[in-house]
């Protein structure tokens, strides 16, 4: 599954959910790009309730899904979310027990791993549930957003989830918003986000 960025007030699909897709494509999976509500479809208009009402919209996305596997032939049991910047912490509020909204308490199947790329929420808490969790995550140190603060998480992340079961990177030299690589310091980010994958499958 694939969700793009775009600050809760556009799906940023062109950069950061169609090219991602396809070449997860080529590569054999089965992908879902996640266009969701944004702006004041969301009924909300203060970006942290955007971004909460968003990762609601995920669930029910998700739950559809679930509900409908036979008919998309793909198996909820064993799968994957890519979430890019919003889409990233859309994609850590539906994986982490500490959320609201999160699949534990809405009884739905967990991802195998979890990639949010400069988009894994800086004030995240793994709890005991969380275990068995894999995250691949890589975020600019510069990144204009703020999301390379989440190295101060790492630790405790490392300790509840497992060290090989966590790997994100702080990059120097990258910025926000590098899709799937192209022209940057990390171009084959995505073949190495399937080899991590595909470790904890």
């Amino acid at each position: 599954m694939v969700v793009p960025g775009g600050g809760f007030i556009s799906n940023v699909t062109d950069c950061e959910g169609y090219p991602a897709a396809m070449k997860l494509h080529k590569m054999g999976y089965s992908v879902f790009v996640i266009s969701y509500p944004v702006g004041r479809q969301l009924g909300e208009t203060e970006q942290v309730k955007q971004g909460q009402a968003a990762a609601r919209e995920l669930t029910q996305v998700i739950r559809y899904l679930t509900e409908h596997q036979k008919q998309f032939y793909v198996n909820m049991d064993d799968y994957a979310i890519f979430g890019f910047s919003a889409g990233g912490l859309m994609t850590t509020a539906y994986s982490f027990a500490n959320y609201e909204d999160c699949c534990h308490k809405n009884h739905l199947p967990r991802p195998k791993v979890i990639f949010p790329m400069y988009g894994l929420d800086w004030n995240i808490k793994a709890l005991p549930e969380d275990k068995g969790l894999a995250v691949f995550s890589i975020v600019g140190r510069g990144d204009e957003f703020g999301f390379a603060n989440v190295e101060d998480k790492l630790p405790e992340l490392e300790k509840v989830l497992g060290k090989e079961n966590v790997s994100v990177k702080i990059i120097d030299g990258l910025g926000h918003g590098f899709g799937i690589g192209y022209e940057t310091k990390v171009k084959n980010w995505l073949q190495e986000a399937v080899s991590f994958w595909e470790a904890h499958r």
